[in-house]
Order: structure tokens, then sequence, then C-alpha cells
């Protein structure tokens, strides 16, 4: 066998465990030094990564109109891409997502250069950028047309006054690329950003005493920007009450009259300035005022019994105050006829009959008398003579019955053959062949002046029943027309009828019109009539139209009730005339037409200048509408409408929104007569409770006042603000 020497074993494993690095303890550094080994290390990481932008862009600029800007890109490194941050030389840092493939997400820009630094980061904090130069730009490039805008609303005009201490504007705007915002500011101090943009508003803007220039601008994403103004005039309300007072033909409280007419005169004032002074009789008739501070009424007709006369003043905001004259006029039949100015007519002999025919009083009539007719049955009557403006000529029924069923040598009932000053009244005329009252023989030039032709019911006449030619400064008060076989209830004709008043007429089933007026330039003057006063009639079922006038202008249509008549209600144009409507205000009407008609109101050959103010006006005809004119000169508010309205001619016709974006009507809205009268099928047009035209009237518009009174005389307001139409509410 053999043996191996322990000490040799021990020393060839000794030497093999020192070649290894093995034998030792890891805590015993002595031996390992003593051994001469050492420790192993990594060799020290310097290499930095690699980072690249490579969008929105690999180039080193770009430009942008746009806010923000997302940034990506990839980055490397020999080891590994930790992080990739982000920085913003106007602002702004953070971190992107992800790291060999990076993205920032959306960093915002400042206006003008930003530079953006994107840095890769590895383990050893070795780290690389890259940039990017922004530009961006707050305009839109190539945009450079600024915007459209229009105030609209409450008026498209450049100019507004009004009495209420704010104000709600309304427009359009539009833009090539599109209306991003709409402004306001008032020179006075306020400013705010509208409602809408392409359609805007804007409510309840607070105004100064006086002048103030309101500025709506339009501006668009480039920020290009344009301007519309509009001047508001606020005059603050004014709650002053006029004063007026009456000082002739006395300044008691009472009076007693000897004649049947009276003249009143007195003063007004007023801490602002006195617009008007009205009066008016208890027992029928009223009228306006010559003068304001100093005013005058001549020849008020007084009827037998106890008259009060209410003289008002009224201001421009409305306010009014009033003095009344009470005055007892007593006429018996008995002391009439034995009175030396006093004619009596009767047919059937007795202690009245001084006369037994109309006309052998009216052969021997002077001015100041006054021929009283009894009742009974007469041939009709010629009169030529004139009375003066304080010694009237009175022909008058003295009862119910004075009945005119025979006509005069003319073929008609009454005739006032260029006869200046006279009043006829009460009479009952019937079944003339011609015109059953007419006027003939004056000149556009020289026409009759001062007639009052009252409370006469004329009737089935073959022509007109009342025919008025060339006839000025006159009252056609309370008569009853109807029946004429081919034409008009009431005819104003010719260039001289001016200044006259039609008031309180009831006209109906007459062949062609209503009342008519034809201003007739070919028979001389200047073929208009003018200073015409339409008011308290009431117009219904004649075959045409209510009111019918060629060449009307400078005149006023207020309280008129008109219905059921077969084309339209209120007409005014030219065919004969000189020229067609001009400066027209149409007030506090009620102006209903039926399916088969046309327009409650319809100005051709239109001039401008009108009022439409407090009216209600319906149309049951789906093809037409409440107001049709030629001229877009007028103003409209505070109206009772259909939503169908034409400003061109009924070229086209609107909706009540389209026409209030043109700058009408903005207080006005659509009804139906179901919804405002009591009972329209039974043709009671008086306002019903809750109705939507009660208390949404104004007092003014344009400077034109609305009447204090309705069709029945009842005065306005009733509740807290003016109603709509003819008649005003107890409610």
């Amino acid at each position: 066998m053999f043996k191996v020497k322990y000490p040799l074993v021990f020393s060839l494993l000794a030497i093999l465990l020192t070649a290894c690095g093995g034998g030792a303890d890891s805590n015993t550094d002595a031996n390992t030094a003593a051994t001469g080994g050492s420790t192993p290390t990594t060799p020290a990481d310097t290499t930095a990564p690699s980072v690249t932008i490579s969008g929105p862009t690999s180039a080193s600029s770009y430009s942008t109109s746009s806010a923000t800007l997302s940034l990506s890109g990839s980055a490397s490194d020999n080891v590994g891409v930790t992080q990739v941050t982000w920085s913003n030389s106007r602002g702004g840092s953070g971190t992107a997502s992800g790291t060999t493939s990076w993205n920032t997400g959306s960093i915002s820009l400042q206006g003008g250069s930003n530079t953006l630094t994107v840095t890769a980061r590895d383990a050893a904090g070795n780290t690389r950028t890259d940039s990017l130069v922004v530009t961006y730009s707050t305009t839109t490039p190539g945009d450079t047309t600024a915007p459209s805008v229009t105030i609209s609303s409450p008026t498209s005009s450049a100019t507004y006054t009004t009495s209420s201490g704010t104000l709600s504007l309304g427009g359009s705007a539009s833009d090539n690329v599109g209306v991003t915002q709409i402004s306001w500011s008032n020179n006075r101090g306020g400013s705010g950003t509208a409602s809408g943009t392409t359609s805007w508003s804007v409510g309840s803007i607070t105004l100064q005493s006086g002048s103030n220039v309101i500025t709506v601008t339009a501006r668009d994403a480039a920020s290009n920007l344009n301007t519309d103004v509009l001047t508001v005039t606020y005059n603050v309300a004014d709650t002053t009450n006029p004063t007026v007072t009456i000082n002739s033909p006395t300044t008691g409280t009472s009076y007693t009259a000897s004649s049947g007419t009276l003249s009143l005169g007195g003063t007004a004032s007023d801490n602002v300035g006195v617009a008007q002074v009205t009066w008016s009789n208890s027992l029928g008739g009223g009228g306006t005022a010559s003068g304001t501070t100093s005013w005058s009424v001549s020849s008020i007709v007084l009827q037998n019994g106890t008259n009060t006369i209410t003289v008002t003043a009224r201001d421009a905001a409305g306010n009014a105050s009033s003095d009344t004259l009470t005055v007892t006029y007593t006429t018996s039949t008995s002391q009439a006829c034995s009175s030396s100015t006093v004619l009596c007519v009767d047919d059937t002999a007795g202690a009245n009959q001084e006369y037994s025919t109309i006309q052998a009083a009216v052969n021997v009539v002077r001015p100041g008398d006054t021929i009283l007719v009894h009742d009974g049955n007469y041939s009709g009557f010629s009169i030529s003579a004139d009375g003066t403006a304080s010694n009237r000529i009175v022909i008058k029924a003295q009862g119910s019955s004075a009945v005119i069923n025979q006509a005069n040598s003319s073929g008609e009932g009454i005739t006032l053959s260029n006869s200046h000053y006279v009043t006829v009244e009460g009479f009952t005329v019937t079944g003339m062949s011609g015109y059953g009252l007419a006027t003939h023989n004056a000149s556009a030039t020289s026409p009759i002046r001062g007639l009052i032709i009252r409370n006469n019911r004329v009737q089935n006449s073959g022509s007109t029943n009342i025919y008025l030619s060339q006839v000025a400064d006159s009252l056609i008060e309370g008569n009853i027309t109807s029946g004429s076989a081919t034409s008009h209830g009431i005819y104003l004709a010719n260039g001289g009828s001016d200044n006259t008043i039609l008031r309180g007429n009831r006209c109906y089933n007459n062949a062609k019109n209503g009342i008519h007026f034809n201003g007739d330039s070919s028979v001389g003057g200047d073929g208009l009539h003018t200073g015409i006063t339409v008011e308290d009639n009431i117009l219904y079922d004649n075959t045409a139209n209510g009111v019918d006038a060629d060449g009307v202008q400078d005149s006023v249509f207020q309280n008129n009730l008109m219905y059921g008549n077969g084309r339209g209600a209120l007409r005014i144009f030219r065919i004969d005339a000189a020229q067609g409507p001009k400066n027209i205000k149409v007030i506090n009407n009620t102006l209903i037409v039926p399916s088969g008609g046309g327009w409650s109101v319809k100005f051709s050959e239109d001039l401008g200048g009108h009022v439409f103010l407090n009216n209600i006006l319906l149309s049951d005809n789906g093809s037409t509408g409440s107001i049709s004119v030629a001229s877009t000169s007028f103003v409209s508010n505070n109206n009772a409408l259909v939503g169908r309205l034409s400003y061109n001619g009924e070229s086209s016709i609107v909706n009540l929104s389209t026409w209030q974006a043109a700058g009408y009507d903005a207080n006005s809205f659509t009804t139906t007569s179901s919804s405002l009268f009591v009972n329209a099928s039974a043709d009671d047009y008086q306002l019903k409770a809750g109705a939507p035209a009660i208390n949404t009237g104004i007092v003014s518009l344009s400077a034109v006042l609305a009447p204090l009174t309705d069709i029945t005389g009842t005065v306005r307001p009733q509740g807290i603000a003016f109603d709509l139409g003819a008649y005003e509410s107890s409610y």
C-alpha cells in the first residue's frame, strides 16, 4: 500500500486555495493584506444620454397661434434613460411621460418667443438637452377682417331719448371667421359683456342724467374689432303736474249762458313746458285749445241743462291737471220761439209754428239766429247764408224725431252752398237719391270754414251719406251714417279740406268706405288733406275700408274702433292726391280685420315719419297682418299685434322678432282677439279681465302724446298705466 505523507498533502492544498482566492474570511483584512490580494470595482459611467425633439417639428423653431403646445421625441443612453423633463423660458416646467419615447402633454405658451428645453437624464446623473424656439402669435395669420356690429334695439337710429334710468340694448354682429365677444361701455361710467354674439343683448345699462354715449364692440379671434354707437339722452322723470286756469268768461266756478255757444280762455304753466291744452263737455264735445301757456277755445256748443266744461293741461311726460267751469244753458220751447233770434219750425200748426218748412226759416236767417225744428217730417233745405265765428247760424232739431225724408231742389236732404259758420244738428235724413247732406261751391283756396255737423243720422242715400267738399276748420261729430247704396258713409273731399275734426261718428253698412278722404289735386290747391283729426269713431261692416284716405298728411287717428270691414281698417295712399301719407300718428286704436280682409294698417306711396303707439292691430287673414308701410322712417311701440308685418310695401312679410331686430316695437307683443276682448264674436271689443293689453301702454312716443280719454270719454289711465286700444278698462 502506497502511503502519502500528511505534510505534503497539506502543502498542496494550501497552494490551491491561495491561487483560487479562497480559504480566507472576508473579515480578516490582515490575512488578505498579508497574502497581497485586492477587491475588484465597476468602471465609472460618464456617457450622457441623447435626446431629440421630433414633434411638432424636428426643426429648431416653430410658430403657432395656439396657446398650448405638446412636444414629443426620443431619448437613449448606454446604460438607460431614467427621466425626461421640460422647461419654458417664459415660465413653466414638468416631467414628460415616457423615457426612450416621451411626450410632454400640453405646455402653456406666452405671447411671443418661448424657448422650450427638453432634458434627458441617466442613473449616473448625466444629462443632455434639446431645444425648440416656439413663437406664439395671438393673431390669426391672414385674418385682418373686422366684424360688423349693429345696434337695433331700442332703436336703429343714432340717438334715443328716454325717461327711464336703465336701458336694454339688442342687435346683431357677424364676422368672416366668427364673432368671439360683444362688449359695451358707457362714457358716463359702466361696461360689460353682452349675452350672445351674432344675436346679442344687454340688459339694464345704468344711465346718467343727460347724454350717455353707449359703445358696443364686436371682436373676433384675431382681435379684429368694430363698434356701433348709440347716444342716449336720459331725461330724469318729470312728475310735476302743470297748472291750468280758466279766466274767461269768468274766473268763478259756474256761469249761466244765454247763448248756445261759449268761448273760453285762460293760462297754463309747467316746470318743463305745457305740451297741450284740451277741453271736453260733459254733455258732448271736446277738442284742443289754441295755444298753451295762454290758450283759448272758441264756439263750444252747449246743450240744454248743466254743461261741465273741463280744461286739461298736460306736459310731455304725461302729467296733467284740470280746471272746470259749470255752465248752465236753459232753453224752453215757448221762450225760444218768442225770441227774436230763434226761428221755430213745425210741420203742425200751433204755438211752435212760426214756419212750416225749414227752407222758409233758412231764407230769412241771420248771423246769431237759431232755427229750431220740432219733431215732424220735412222736405230738405239749402243754405248759402253765412254766420260768423262769434255769431253762428244754428239749424237744429228740437227733439229726436225731426226727419227729412223728401229731397230739396238739388235732390239732397241738406245742402250747404259755400256757407260758413253754420251748425246743423240732430236731424234724421233718409232715402235721398243723391247725397244725404252735402257742401258745394267752395274752392281749395277759399274753402268753407267753421261748420259743425253734429248728431245727425243720415242713411240710405243713393250716394255718399255726408259729403263735405272743400271744408276746413270744421267739426263733424256724433253722426250716424249707414246704408249708402253706392258710396261712403262720410266723404271729406278735395284739397281745401284741412284742419277738420271727425269725432265720435258711427259709419256702417255703406257700399264703399266708412270714412273716405280724397285730396284730388285735379280740382286745385295742394291736393292734400293736412291737420285732420279722426278720433272716437266706430266704423264697421262697410264693404271696403274703415278709413280710406287718398293724400292725407300730418294728421292724427286715435281712439277709433274698426271691425268687420271688407278690405281693411286704416288705408292711406296716393291716387288722385298730390302725395301719399306722411307724418301720420296712429294712437290707441282697435283695428280688427276679418279673415277675408286686408291689413289693419296699410300705407302705400309712403313718405314716412309716422308714429304707431298703444294700438291693437289684429288681422284674421293669414296672408296679411298688422302693419304694412312702404317707408322705414317710422317709430312704433307698445302695440298688440299679429306676427305678420312689412316695412317694404309687402315685398316681404316678417314676424315680430325680425321686425324688432330692425328697431321697431321693442315692447309690443303678439296676441289674439280671444285673449283680449270681452266678446269679439258679439262685437264687444272692450278689454276683458287679465287681457295683456291692460296697463301696457305708455304716455308718449317721440314726443307724440297718447289721448287722456278713451273712445267713451273715460279718463286714462284707470290702472297703473294706459291700456292699449280704443277702450280703457277698469281693471
